[in-house]
Parts: structure tokens; C-alpha cells; sequence
């Protein structure tokens, strides 16, 4: 009962954040990985080649690094992506 404290952080397993998203034509798929220090690598490839990652550590903390091209619609510069995160208490 009452407020525990945050044990792991986690993306929101409903969510498709690459859901539409391309890199030379090609559509991105998001794969998860469970790491033994408590964080998550979440990797998005096109094609077999690696285009996004995102590693979600057990203290919230997180890294994204652009590996590779996403294509963009014509006369844009930007694109968002969304990684809704969940964060759990010790009892769920």
C-alpha cells in the first residue's frame, strides 16, 4: 500500500512509436531487449539495418542515438516520434 519506489521503466508495450516510419522506403520495426542491469534496449532497423535506438535505464535515465536515415515527407525537416514510457512501483 502507499507510494513505493519506481523498479523498472519500460515503454509502454500498446505503444508502435516507429508505427509509419520509413528509411529508404523501407518500414521500421521496433524490437525489445532485456538487459541483465535492469534497462531496456529498444531497436528500431529497416531491412535489417539498425536506424534507432533507444535504452531506457532502471533509474529513468535514457539515451537515443539516430543510427541510421528515416525518411521525412517532402519539404520537411523535422518528424516526431513518441516513446510513451511506463514506469512500475515495486508492487505493479
Amino acid at each position: 500500500e502507499g507510494s513505493d519506489s519506481v523498479v523498472k521503466y519500460q515503454l509502454d508495450a500498446t505503444a508502435d512509436p516507429v508505427a509509419g516510419l520509413t528509411s529508404h522506403g523501407e518500414p521500421v520495426v521496433l524490437t525489445e531487449t532485456t538487459n541483465g542491469d535492469g534497462s531496456f534496449t529498444y531497436t528500431a532497423t529497416a531491412d535489417g539495418n539498425a536506424v534507432v535506438e533507444l535504452v531506457v535505464k532502471s533509474d529513468g535515465s535514457y539515451t537515443f542515438t539516430l543510427q541510421g536515415p528515416l525518411d521525412h515527407a517532402v519539404n520537411s525537416d523535422s518528424l516526431q516520434i513518441d516513446f510513451p514510457i511506463i514506469a512500475t512501483d515495486f508492487d505493479g
